[in-house]
């Protein structure tokens, strides 16, 4: 029997790192699109591997990740249309000297407020509204 890829969903772990004001880090993609850092899992690694992988990947640094269990998790749904759970894990950056990656253009700490004025990822929003509440 074949799998209906329409059923089939990914998993994407995303950092929060906030700052002293409460303010969380989002980087510009190399498409414009503004997002937390982090990605999808890669087959056969655990959720804390990953994160860093993807902190590494986006923002140049090392993180420790602070959270045993996921700081917030929806499902939602890509631009492209595939749907995946997202899981957001509180994390501590282990430098500040965040550095341009062919995945990330620019960074940025914003508040909520803050992301009516950027194009941000819709999955995005959905992760920190939960997040926030």
């Amino acid at each position: 029997m074949a799998l209906d890829p329409k059923k089939l969903f990914s998993v994407s772990v995303k950092a929060l790192i906030v700052d002293d004001e409460g303010k969380f880090l989002m980087v510009k993609e190399n498409n414009g699109v503004w997002d937390l850092p982090g990605g999808r899992l890669e087959n056969g690694e655990n959720i804390v591997d990953a994160l860093k992988r993807e902190c590494l990947e986006e923002i140049g640094v090392e993180v420790d990740v602070l959270d045993k269990i996921p700081a917030a998790a929806v499902s939602a749904q890509h631009r492209a249309g595939d749907w995946f759970l997202m899981l957001g894990y509180t994390v501590k950056p282990l430098s500040l000297d965040f550095k341009k990656t062919p995945e990330a253009e620019e960074f940025a700490y914003c508040s909520i407020a803050d992301l009516e004025s950027k194009d941000v990822a819709n999955q995005t929003k959905v992760l920190l509204s939960e997040w926030t509440k």
